[in-house]
């Protein structure tokens, strides 16, 4: 008869007649489990027929797949850090439908300065990764508007670099014209926003 343990499902051929038909304390070899096991009880099984398939298969089917689940998901959270870490990631996860953008709430944009000069503004500034990692560069969307708060003036820009290094500067200059002429002491409200796209 073959004798079957319950706890890693190995398989041992036994003599029958060793066991009593009151059952027995055994040890299994393989993993020291200890059952008592009975003639004709559920851990025996017949020679003339397969063992059942084993549970353990399944068992470690269902954890392979959380850990798959897990690493999927933890890559999917952690697609912007990781394309901008490593730039050839990124087509992979746009082909998987997974969309690439900045980590906005890690950047600022620090020493702006616009100059006035009638219809066209004269704007300088940085945009600084303040974040660990390097992230993507977004699109500037800049704002202008005039004393009474009357938007006059949207642009968007693009910056020169793809990538913003953590804690480094990156510059940016541009023109924006306005819809009218203003004269050059007149009050205007300029706001720079990072966007959550890219280029």
């Amino acid at each position: 008869m073959l004798l079957n343990c319950p706890n890693c499902e190995t398989i041992f051929r036994i003599d029958s007649a060793k066991l009593p038909f009151g059952g027995r304390m055994v040890r299994c070899s393989v993993c020291q489990h200890e059952w008592k096991a009975y003639r004709g009880g559920t851990d025996m099984i017949n020679e003339n027929r397969k063992p059942a398939a084993r549970s353990s298969f399944w068992k470690r089917f269902v954890l392979l797949g959380f850990v798959l689940a897990v690493i999927a998901g933890g890559l999917t959270i952690t697609r912007n850090t990781i394309s901008a870490l490593v730039p050839l990631a990124r087509p992979i996860f746009e082909n998987a439908g997974l969309a690439i953008g900045p980590d906005v709430d890690q950047l600022s944009v620090t020493e702006l300065n616009g100059n006035l000069q009638r219809d066209t503004v004269r704007l300088s500034g940085e945009l600084i990764n303040n974040g660990f990692f390097p992230s993507h560069a977004p699109i500037l969307n800049v704002t202008i508007t005039d004393s009474f708060g009357f938007i006059i003036a949207e642009k968007e820009i693009t910056l020169e670099r793809e990538i913003i290094p953590s804690g480094v500067p990156m510059p940016f200059l541009t023109q924006v014209a306005l819809d009218r002429d203003l004269p050059d002491d007149e009050a205007i409200d300029i706001i720079v926003t990072p966007l959550e796209k890219l280029p």
